[in-house]
């Protein structure tokens, strides 16, 4: 079990690094209003795209709840915060086969 927490957080580091915000502000301050829009636009179709494919998986569940929790929080956490869940949802998601 231990090197499957392991592999997952190599994929998590890695996804992070993508989507890591280099703003001097991303541990202080939120995406605009814009950026907002845009990534819960992204996110409901991601979600939608999820539950379609959910039948009892409870990893694509457990996925659905970080998307959920992730759109609700889009206004409410620093650019830092909401990068590296981001990453994190990419991540489990990457494991899925589609």
């Amino acid at each position: 079990m231990g090197g499957i927490i392991e592999f997952l957080k190599k994929y998590q580091e890695e996804f992070y690094t993508e989507f890591e915000i280099v703003d001097e502000d991303a541990n202080t301050s939120p995406f605009s209003v814009d950026q907002q829009l845009f990534l819960d636009q992204y996110l409901a179709y991601l979600e939608t795209k999820l539950i379609s494919q959910a039948d009892d998986n409870v990893e694509v569940a457990e996925i659905i709840t970080d998307v959920k929790l992730l759109r609700e929080d889009l206004g409410k956490a620093t650019k830092k915060n909401i990068s590296k869940r981001f990453g994190v949802i990419f991540c489990k998601t990457s494991k899925i086969k589609y």
